[in-house]
């Protein structure tokens, strides 16, 4: 839900969870144009994150056009004028826990609801409410706000684009139509447009008009075409428009946010492209602070950033996996990582990766049938393939705990035989690290062999996570007492 709103403040200091959504493209319109539907976006955002020093122009420039303003916003500029903010800032920040995913949503939803006490015709607190009441899949809860959203401001612009989403999410085409209906200038607003685009593809209709589409792209700049040109390439490359596809991919990414950057790197595989995220600074990314305290091994952090992704991205699957790993494999936090999968797979539930790592969850939490019964849900893979070799392991996994060792054993060796064989050292290090747990805890090899097991399948690895997770093993082996076999 991000790209048409951005923020003013370093992100280092901000005080919001959500403090990714950008005001950069609204900042930049107020620059050029100083108009008051750009002034009540930005102020509507800073009640919503807590943030008020980033309206105090804005509140100004309402003040001193009073006309057609509803009571509520004057009354808010003047607070942020004033610097009178005990009413509106009502809510300490809360402190994500590492245990907890769900209490850190739930942080948030009383976050909002404290907020509305005070505004509760504020549409953006109740959108946000929305998306939050969606990742707990609290649907009903969640239309509600919705609802509620769009009789209060039916054509704000974040409103709309948020209410769009939740309504594709659902897969509630019609409803996500009546929305767009209701615009009237809609193939003159970027951020409106994008997901109409997307919507059609859905739709599998061709009412699109095209060219009013291309000649926009034509007269804007690239941080305001991103997510249109991004949807538009991928409606082209549906329809099998290859060259088309690449070079509005192309354009997308001159000036990206994060949901253009993600549909681009989505689209770069299909397309024989490769599309680094690392090679891109977008502000406010948590994939790139999660991905960037794993690498520092700093994984707490990288938890921490993760759970922000996770909310943030409820209907990506990246967050959610990368998650329960991080919460199993460096805390064997394993009701954590089991939060992780369980909301990923309300919007993917087919997604192998996720389906796996539930498996791997609820195996270690003793829950073996439903372990089983998860397990039989990944689809078929691939042979020859990265998933295969993690399949490979999860079924030695699930044999060991099952109780039969040689089967397990067997499933393992087998995994790191095949990662070898691929040349893929590192799903190799992993299984080899996965199956060394697995005798130490339900196995019956002499300690030695364990130790060697981890030295031979681990000799060359520079990766930090692999050789901090092979570290713990060790440490494992040291500290059971001597068994011979």
């Amino acid at each position: 839900m991000t790209g048409e709103l951005s923020t003013l403040k370093d992100p280092r200091k901000s005080k919001s969870l959500r403090n990714d959504v950008s005001l950069k493209l609204y900042v930049d319109l107020w620059n050029k144009n100083k108009c008051m539907e750009t002034a009540q976006d930005i102020i509507y955002y800073a009640v919503t994150t807590g943030c008020f020093d980033l309206a105090v122009n804005q509140a100004n420039f309402i003040l001193e056009n009073k006309k057609n303003i509803s009571d509520e916003l004057l009354f808010i500029s003047k607070n942020i004028v004033s610097e009178d903010q005990r009413v509106i800032d009502v809510v300490p920040d809360s402190d994500l826990k590492l245990h907890s995913l769900k209490e850190a949503v739930f942080s948030e939803i009383r976050k909002y609801k404290m907020r509305l006490r005070g505004w509760p015709r504020n549409s953006i607190l109740w959108i946000e409410l929305a998306r939050l009441y969606t990742i707990l899949n609290e649907t009903d809860k969640a239309h509600n706000a919705v609802r509620i959203a769009l009789q209060l401001d039916g054509q704000n612009r974040y409103v709309v684009r948020s209410a769009i989403r939740f309504f594709l999410h659902l897969s509630e085409l019609d409803d996500a139509k009546g929305l767009f209906d209701k615009q009237e200038s809609i193939y003159s607003d970027p951020w409106v447009l994008a997901p109409y685009v997307a919507l059609q593809d859905k739709l599998g209709k061709t009412n699109l008009r095209i060219k009013n589409v291309r000649e926009l792209l034509n007269e804007i700049d690239d941080a305001q075409a991103t997510e249109l040109a991004g949807s538009l390439a991928s409606l082209e490359m549906d329809n099998g428009s290859i060259k088309n596809a690449k070079k509005l991919f192309k354009r997308s990414m001159l000036n990206p946010n994060d949901n253009s950057l993600a549909q681009a790197a989505w689209a770069s595989s299909k397309l024989g492209e490769v599309t680094k995220v690392s090679d891109f600074h977008v502000p406010y990314m948590y994939e790139a602070a999660t991905r960037d305290s794993l690498v520092n091994e700093e994984y707490e952090q990288a938890l921490r950033h993760c759970m922000s992704w996770m909310i943030d991205e409820p209907f990506s699957s990246i967050p959610a996996t990368t998650g329960s790993y991080v919460a199993a494999s460096f805390f064997e936090k394993f009701d954590c990582a089991e939060q992780f999968c369980q909301m990923g797979l309300q919007a993917n539930p087919t997604d192998k990766m996720l389906l796996n790592n539930y498996t791997v969850v609820l195996a270690k939490l003793g829950r073996l049938n439903d372990a089983m019964d998860t397990f039989r849900k990944i689809r078929e893979v691939d042979k020859i393939s990265p998933m295969a070799i993690t399949i490979l392991a999860t079924s030695g996994l699930l044999s060991f705990r099952r109780g039969d060792i040689i089967e397990g054993r067997r499933k393992y060796l087998e995994s790191i035989e095949l990662a070898k064989r691929m040349g893929n050292i590192e799903s190799g290090a992993m299984a080899a690290i996965h199956y060394a747990i697995e005798e130490l805890e339900c196995g019956d090899l002499p300690l030695i062999e364990i130790r060697q097991i981890v030295e031979t399948n681990i000799k060359k690895i520079e990766h930090p996570n692999i050789k901090h997770l092979k570290d713990k093993v060790v440490n494992k082996i040291n500290d059971k007492p001597g068994r011979l076999g």
